[in-house]
């Protein structure tokens, strides 16, 4: 038989019970298809795997770059790549540093308001005060 054309069984002698009811037991045939022949084992495969093997060249940088990556990961790092892994954190901070800074502002100029007032009303009082107005 060649790949790809189906093969035809018999007829199934005893056909399970919902065949006989949903298909005449007499017509069924059971078909089976082979679209593909098996591979013939290879074996140079895992004996070239078996026989390769890799020489990279020799670095003789290769260590002392290695404790240089090591001594760089070690030092302190710049406040600007620590905001950026802490930026909850920062940013927090700055919100906190922001509100302070309204409230401090805003009671700041409150009182400089009052004291203005107090000056105005006493240069008004003052002006209004009989005792102290000239006459032209």
């Amino acid at each position: 038989m060649r790949s790809g054309q189906p093969a035809l069984h018999a007829p199934a002698e005893n056909p399970p019970k919902y065949f006989s009811r949903d298909f005449g037991a007499e017509r069924l045939y059971w078909v089976t298809i082979h679209l593909m022949n098996a591979p013939e084992p290879d074996d140079s495969l895992p004996r070239t795997l078996a026989d390769w093997r890799v020489t990279p060249r020799r670095d003789p940088q290769f260590r002392s770059a290695v404790w240089a990556r090591i001594a760089a990961t070690r030092r302190a790092p710049a406040w600007t790549s620590y905001a950026r892994a802490h930026s909850a954190l920062v940013a927090g901070a700055l919100a906190v540093a922001v509100v302070l800074g309204a409230l401090g502002g805003r009671e700041r100029a409150r009182a400089r308001v009052e004291a203005e007032s107090d000056r105005l009303a006493s240069s008004y009082v003052r002006a209004m005060d009989a005792r102290t107005m000239r006459l032209p």
